[in-house]
């Protein structure tokens, strides 16, 4: 059998296996995207339990009016995917969020309505630290 032939059967043996690992949806307006939360991000060590650190994280979402739609808690991962904002977000203009170009009128962030993403993950490295995740974006 031919090394391309080969290379093919391979791919056919994975590909369920790839689509079953797609990741999160998030749900924004614009085509269906799928996001490995695991692969972006900035990992940062956190001291406090899992537990502590998962709680803090929930709390912080409420207090910045963050919709959450995504609970685990076994896996350790709270967040949004996805939320649209027109304005302003956690007390600042959207323009200092994010760019979306400029207009007539000023930054197009802060007249426009803008969706985002915002997600957090916490592993537990030790008893007495936390490993988290957090990624936002407007994509």
């Amino acid at each position: 059998m031919t090394p391309i032939r080969l290379l093919v059967l391979a791919l056919f043996a994975v590909a369920p296996v790839l689509s079953a690992q797609k990741g999160t949806q998030l749900k924004i307006a614009g085509p269906t995207i799928w996001v490995r939360i695991d692969t972006v991000g900035t990992w940062v060590l956190v001291p406090g339990s899992t537990n502590e650190v998962y709680h803090a994280t929930s709390e912080a979402y409420k207090a910045l009016k963050i919709s959450i739609d995504m609970v685990d808690s076994l896996g350790g991962q709270i967040g949004s995917t996805g939320f649209n904002q027109t304005g302003s977000f956690a007390g600042n203009r959207m323009s200092a969020w994010v760019r979306c170009g400029e207009g007539m009128t000023g930054p197009n962030a802060d007249t426009w309505r803008v969706s985002l993403v915002a997600t957090s993950r916490t592993c537990a490295v030790t008893p007495s630290a936390v490993s988290a995740n957090d990624m936002s974006s407007a994509p």
